[in-house]
């Protein structure tokens, strides 16, 4: 009888240390599950030169350099994004990725110098964020859980709230066209000779049909003048010169590809 007492007893003890254990918090170790860490992508740059600057969404990341070697990369959260390498005397060189999370985007390209006459390019510059969303209500303070309709920005046309109506322009005096004894020309010798032609901001279009299609006589006031020469597929070339009254100033274009 004694025995089978200690017995259900032993067993008792065991029950109790077994739910004890069962309820006791799991001891941090090398079989804990890890903590959580988002993916990220990343870009590596074969980009000449080196010290070229990178900007992500128009911000600066670093130098190309930084992000070239066999393991540096540049770390992005995965995405849309937009690439530009930039540096001064350059044509800069801009492209719009998407990353994915765990891999690794390769850019390569070499930076073209700017031509004697072309204009420098700024350096990017973040795009302006959007205004935050309103924000909710509080349900447990008893406001609604989301903000009124009016709150939101009213799209144009739905009826909502409308800007008011630019100002008029001002208005500008009357200006006397040139006469043809104020007036200078511009021989300009184009390839390829369809490009467009911009004189000081605006489209010039000539008579058609000229004896030489390559020769192109332009009238323009005395005085200096920007000439822009666009064409789809080629680099575009933009340069000033200085008109004389009564003379011809050449001007020879070949546009590159």
């Amino acid at each position: 009888m004694y025995k089978r007492i200690l017995l259900i007893s032993a067993q008792l003890v065991i029950v109790a240390l077994a739910s004890t254990a069962a309820h006791a918090a799991p001891a941090a170790g090398p079989w804990s599950y890890p903590q959580y860490a988002p993916p990220d992508a990343s870009v590596r740059f074969e980009v000449k030169p080196k010290q070229a600057e990178v900007f992500v969404d128009g911000f600066y990341a670093g130098l190309v350099d930084e992000f070239s070697g066999t393991f540096q990369r540049l770390r992005l959260p995965p995405g849309g994004h937009e690439i530009a390498v930039y540096m001064a005397g350059y044509h800069t060189f801009r492209q719009k990725v998407f990353l994915t999370p765990d891999n690794t985007l390769k850019i390569k390209h070499d930076l073209e110098k700017l031509e004697p006459g072309e204009q420098p390019e700024p350096r990017p510059e973040p795009i302006a964020p959007p205004a935050p969303p309103p924000q909710a209500g509080n349900p447990e303070a008893g406001q609604p859980p989301y903000p009124p309709a009016s709150q939101y920005p009213q799209p144009r046309g739905s009826g909502g709230r409308r800007t008011p109506p630019p100002p008029p322009p001002p208005s500008t005096p009357e200006v006397r066209p040139p006469t043809g004894s104020e007036l200078g020309s511009l021989a300009l010798h184009l390839q390829p000779p369809d490009a467009n032609i911009m004189v000081d901001g605006n489209a010039w279009r000539g008579p058609a049909g000229p004896a030489d299609q390559n020769r192109i006589m332009i009238e323009l006031p005395e005085g200096r003048h920007t000439i822009e020469i666009r064409r789809q597929g080629y680099r575009t070339y933009i340069t000033d010169v200085d008109i004389k009254r009564g003379e011809t100033t050449p001007l020879d274009v070949s546009l590159r590809q």
